[in-house]
């Protein structure tokens, strides 16, 4: 999945933007790094920007569908991890 610049949805927040433009910058550098907890030890789910833009772009096809512009207030019930990042920057 490649990421173009048509695809990224300028959205007039400044933090959201900046994330987009990076993310098409750095496809493939860690965006997120997710912890599991095995005992004592702790391991890592890695999240590139590649997908977690594709998340991005995914929820924002979502939320038009449904009738949700920019400026809607939605309240979010989601765990802390990369489905909320990924539905804040949406």
């Amino acid at each position: 999945y490649q990421i173009t610049k048509q695809e990224i949805i300028k959205t007039g927040n400044p933090l959201v933007d900046q994330f987009q433009e990076r993310s098409r910058k750095l496809r493939q550098t860690d965006a997120i790094l997710l912890p599991k907890f095995l005992g004592k030890a702790v391991e890592y789910n890695r999240v590139t920007f590649q997908d977690i833009t594709a998340k991005i772009n995914k929820y924002q096809r979502g939320l038009r569908e449904i009738g949700l512009t920019t400026g809607s207030r939605v309240l979010m019930l989601v765990p802390p991890g990369e489905e909320f990042l990924a539905l804040s920057y949406a």
